[in-house]
């Protein structure tokens, strides 16, 4: 999507991935397939992007009156514009001790607020889900326990297998020892199949309604952890603006297709990075049209709420021609805020002049030549590379200060190297446009893609690789040369995280009780019985017993008497109800699952 440049890459040792621009127009963002309104085809649903509107809404015909106003307001006299003054504090925002391992910097985004949402939803979602039938026994998730679930999943972005077993595997080819010695088999994809982030009983599914939010199974964790991003690190001055995919291809109408993205279909975010480490900032997931109506002007309105806290300070934006325009700029102008991007040239607004390929100068210009139009603080320059490439900027804009770079040229049918002028607005936004594609490569390097259906654990994925990423960041800037690579860094947190313990279930006499759940022993929750519409079998009865009764609370089917008592203050609820002659829930002569005991092995 954009150019990068070799000297891109971060001094300090975290960011030792090379990329490279080209000094090239920008490929233009790729057309979405229109989303089908029926509900049998949504295997194929997939938004439509704004962009065709917005282009369509941007372009002006040749010929109108508004033509002859734009082209007067353009002047070919460029005045090198003061600079805005840039004064705000950087780097990290917390204090740093000499002692802070690397699972300390990652807690600094997953901090006890994030930790503490995830093990309470998940376990709420597994007592809410779970049948009396059910072989496998449900221990209440812990935090401990979480810790190491995630730092397994951490470590599967290192040692990549094609299948998630064969991290436990006995083959002595394929066998992974510190897998099994931290949590089993079974335990981890129990967690993985409850993994949770908001009460299912609190949604609002009619989508006219104003509380109705499209993101809210993952809202919370949003909410809680995204903030820490800006909290705790304030960026250098220049920042880059892009679009990340989150490679999905399951069942979400806000599910986009971007052929010259890595994987084409996902979940589309706009992403603001600090240009030189490729720190994440600000996330916004886009979700599609509002109300069925398609969002005009989405670039400019992307571009002003992600860089809401950063405006009037004199930052430097960096932006590809998906974003770019003359408003844009102005408005960013208006807010203190300086900007620089490669923009389309049929954008309405630039001077005709200069971006009509028929014009005798255009057409006159010669490989390395450039034109410059200004109007206000608002520059354009269009530069002749194999094709013209046009650019946008209220950053001063020096038309005598040129860079040099090498092109291959044919010369009597031979390939030839031949050096070229590029103006210095081509040069800066080569060096400063590639935040967001860093912290994408970043971001990708170590984490495992993880096959499946829901769509709010592709985006917990992104969000834990994104935390690790400036986690890292954090610890180089603080700690220099001596601050781990991301490799190392990755080992730390793995291993810090699981601490030594292990969290296998070993076979043994049975203890007096299972572990309490939190919630359904918790009476600060105020557990109550309601009743419902529908009738629902009851979770304790061992017979099958229908009832319209639950818990308020828990969200569990039950009779107001006695399950409601025995559910709530019984570890082994189950009740045999002689009364009744119905179809027993548990087959006979099974009984109840054998009860295991955690290991105490540290």
């Amino acid at each position: 999507m954009t150019a990068f440049s070799d000297e891109i890459a971060s001094n300090s040792r975290q960011n030792t991935v090379q990329i490279q621009f080209v000094d090239e127009e920008d490929l233009p963002l790729a057309s979405f397939f229109e989303r089908s309104e029926s509900e049998d085809e949504v295997d194929t649903d997939f938004e439509e992007s704004e962009e065709e509107e917005e282009e369509n809404l941007s372009v002006s015909e040749p010929g109108d009156d508004a033509d002859v106003v734009e082209i007067s307001e353009w002047r070919r006299e460029i005045n090198l514009r003061e600079e805005l003054a840039f004064d705000q504090p950087t780097g990290r925002r917390i204090d740093v001790r000499g002692d802070m391992k690397s699972v300390d910097f990652f807690q600094l985004f997953f901090t006890d607020g994030v930790w503490n949402l995830i093990v309470e939803q998940t376990s709420l979602y597994a007592e809410q889900k779970r049948e009396p039938g059910e072989r496998s026994v449900w221990y209440p998730l812990t935090v401990s326990e979480f810790k190491a679930w995630i730092a397994l999943t951490l470590d599967m972005g290192i040692l990549k297998k094609p299948s998630l077993r064969l991290y436990w595997s006995t083959d002595s080819i394929l066998k992974t020892s510190f897998f099994p010695s931290v949590m089993a088999r079974d335990r981890y994809f129990q967690i993985l199949r409850y993994l949770h982030f908001a009460d299912n009983r609190d949604e609002v599914k009619d989508n006219d309604s104003p509380g109705y939010d499209k993101l809210f199974k993952i809202t919370k964790l949003l909410d809680v952890l995204l903030p820490r991003f800006t909290d705790v690190y304030s960026p250098e001055r220049n920042l880059a603006v892009d679009e990340t995919l989150i490679k999905f291809k399951g069942r979400v109408h806000f599910r986009q297709f971007i052929p010259i993205k890595p994987g084409r279909f996902g979940i589309k975010c706009f992403t603001l990075a600090e240009s030189s480490s490729g720190y994440g900032l600000v996330s916004k997931v886009y979700t599609g049209k509002e109300n069925g109506v398609v969002q005009t002007d989405l670039g400019r309105r992307a571009v002003m709420t992600l860089m809401e806290s950063f405006l009037d300070k004199g930052y430097v934006l960096y932006m590809d021609n998906y974003y770019t325009s003359v408003p844009l700029f102005e408005d960013l102008e208006r807010r203190g805020t300086l900007a620089c991007g490669t923009v389309r040239s049929n954008r309405k607004g630039l001077p005709k002049d200069i971006t009509d390929p028929k014009n005798a100068e255009v057409k006159a210009l010669e490989r390395g030549d450039s034109l410059y139009r200004q109007k206000g603080t608002v520059t354009c320059v269009g530069w002749k590379d194999s094709k013209m490439v046009y650019m946008l900027a209220t950053t001063p804009v020096d038309p005598t200060l040129n860079s040099e770079v090498e092109r291959s040229v044919k010369v009597d049918n031979k390939w030839q190297k031949k050096v070229v002028n590029q103006p210095s607005v081509i040069y800066s936004y080569n060096q400063n446009m590639g935040g967001v594609d860093l912290s994408d490569q970043r971001v990708t390097t170590y984490s495992r893609l993880m096959k499946g259906s829901v769509w709010c654990l592709k985006i917990f994925f992104y969000l834990l690789e994104l935390s690790m990423s400036n986690a890292q960041i954090i610890m180089a800037k603080s700690f220099g040369n001596d601050a781990p690579a991301m490799l190392e860094f990755r080992r730390n947190v793995i291993k810090e995280l699981v601490n030594g313990k292990t969290f296998r279930l070993t076979e043994g006499n049975p203890v007096p009780a299972a572990p309490i759940p939190q919630f359904r022993f918790n009476r600060e929750y105020f557990h109550y019985p309601i009743a419902n519409n529908s009738r629902l079998a009851c979770k304790v009865h061992i017979q099958r017993v229908d009832t319209n009764y639950s818990c308020a609370v828990c969200g569990v089917s039950m009779c107001p008497h006695p399950c409601f008592y025995r559910y709530h203050t019984m570890v082994d609820y189950l009740f045999n109800d002689e009364s009744r002659n119905g179809p027993r829930r548990l087959s006979e002569g099974r009984g109840r699952p054998r009860q295991l005991r955690r290991s105490t092995e540290h």
